[in-house]
């Protein structure tokens, strides 16, 4: 009978070793839950002083208006004539300056070539008028390497 008593002492130490194990993973999995919310935290704390300063260092886009075209397009049956103003939008001041100097004479240079190159057909449709903002901007993008090319605008459209 002196057996007996050690087989179930074994058999009560195993219950205690499984909810100790138990308890271990539950306690890990809490750890890991608050470690993970922790980060979460500490993460969206750090984001927000990175959105203030680049709000308050944000620089505002500038405008180069250039003065309105009056060109000859290219059609053959007539005479066509276009009146168009363009506005280039860019996303430093400091590149506008250059607008008014070599920068601006080779961008209305490039513009008079590229206008003068479209028919009235061309220019007479939505998607005309856009494939023309596409390429206003493809043309002045290199014109102003320290600034990129936002948007362009068409203040005036005029074809005759």
């Amino acid at each position: 009978m002196a057996e007996a008593p050690r087989s179930s002492a074994p058999e009560e130490r195993a219950p205690v070793a499984k909810s100790r194990k138990k308890l271990f993973a539950i306690g890990g999995a809490i750890v890991v839950l608050l470690a993970g919310a922790g980060f979460v935290v500490l993460a969206r704390g750090e984001e927000a002083p990175v959105e203030t300063e680049s709000a308050e260092t944000a620089v505002q886009p500038t405008v180069v208006t250039l003065e309105p075209f009056v060109l000859n397009l290219a059609d053959e049956e007539s005479e066509r004539f276009l009146r168009i103003a363009i506005h280039v939008i860019l996303d430093r001041p400091e590149a506008s300056a250059g607008a008014d100097g070599l920068a601006g004479a080779r961008l209305r240079d490039r513009l008079l070539t590229l206008l003068s190159s479209k028919t009235a057909e061309d220019l007479g449709t939505f998607e005309g008028k856009e494939a023309l903002r596409a390429e206003v901007r493809r043309n002045a993008e290199p014109l102003f390497e320290e600034a990129r090319v936002l948007d362009v605008y068409f203040t005036e459209f005029l074809v005759q």
